[in-house]
């Protein structure tokens, strides 16, 4: 199978605040939720949460990246803060936990150079 990813995919395993969003929502009530990243990319993340998410539900995002998977050229600790629609969302084999899979919506020009950045430095190849 032909791999169609625009953009190389590494590991990930940091934690992540996930809100969902909602049309009833209002930024004071968002639904957060705990989850523990799976891998990332420059065009999404996909994540182990609880609880499943469904297909087409909007998220915002907050992954924080520990000093030392930072790119060497950034700050001691690095936010992310992305919204993203969730793609797939599906139980873990073997756990009762599910695996999400999201694409990013929106990120501002110097966070997608800086994951782009991280991604790299982080790649097995």
């Amino acid at each position: 199978m032909k791999e169609r990813r625009k953009y190389e995919r590494v590991s990930m395993e940091l934690d992540m605040e996930v809100f969902l969003l909602s049309d009833s929502d209002s930024n004071a009530s968002l639904s957060s939720h705990r989850c523990r990243g799976r891998d990332i990319s420059g065009g999404g993340v996909s994540f182990f949460a609880n609880s499943q998410f469904q297909p087409e539900s909007l998220l915002r995002l907050r992954i924080v990246f520990e000093p030392e998977q930072t790119p060497v050229d950034a700050s001691s600790e690095k936010m992310l803060k992305v919204m993203g629609k969730v793609m797939w969302s599906r139980k873990n084999s073997g756990s009762d936990n599910y695996v999400t899979g999201v694409e990013f919506l929106n990120i501002y020009d110097d966070d997608f150079h800086y994951l782009l950045e991280y991604v790299n430095e982080n790649s097995s190849s």
